[in-house]
């Protein structure tokens, strides 16, 4: 028969580290995880619409599951919008900027609601620096032409057309080029 002795410790310190520190860290990890799941949980998660990219000067087609009754935009200077027909929506970009875009049916309810980012038109188009006050944009598809830019008239745009930047004057072998005007 064994003795039971309350005055001696019968746990040793291998004993302590192999049962007693994976106890402490499992409850650890368990109440990193609790905190964490509560603060998540009460996080508000960020809904965002879906995005509509339209470019400034172009139209595009959006095409609805069920006719619509109210067509609805944030801000029409950036964005115009018609129904072609009940269940199909057309946005033509005016500016570059975002807004949104809420389409509801007959019986009240939300058919599409989306951000609209008008973009500016990019392609083919080259911007030169002449200096720090004059930039100019030309259209580039085959040849170079100046573009009207916001702010700036068409009388303006056409009073000093830009150069033709896509073909170089050629001059045919044995003459000489004739000096430049203004000199």
């Amino acid at each position: 028969m064994r003795k039971l002795c309350f005055n001696k410790p019968n746990i040793s310190l291998l004993g302590l580290i192999t049962f007693i520190f994976p106890r402490i860290f499992i409850f650890a990890l368990y109440l990193a995880a609790s905190f964490v799941a509560t603060v998540l949980a009460n996080e508000p998660i960020s809904e965002t619409a879906p995005i509509l990219t339209v470019t400034a000067g172009k139209m595009e087609a959006l095409q609805l599951n069920r006719p619509a009754r109210i067509l609805s935009v944030g801000d029409n200077s950036v964005v115009e919008i018609f129904l072609d027909t009940a269940a199909k929506i057309v946005l033509t970009g005016l500016k570059p900027g975002e807004t949104s875009l809420l389409a509801i049916d007959f019986h009240g309810d939300v058919i599409v609601e989306l951000d609209v980012v008008v973009v500016p038109q990019n392609a083919r188009h080259v911007t030169v620096h002449r200096s720090v006050s004059k930039v100019e944009t030309l259209s580039c598809y085959p040849r170079c032409v100046g573009l009207v830019t916001q702010g700036e008239d068409e009388e303006t745009a056409s009073a000093a057309p830009p150069e033709d930047v896509s073909e170089e004057e050629t001059v045919p072998e044995g003459e000489e080029r004739p000096p430049p005007s203004g000199e």
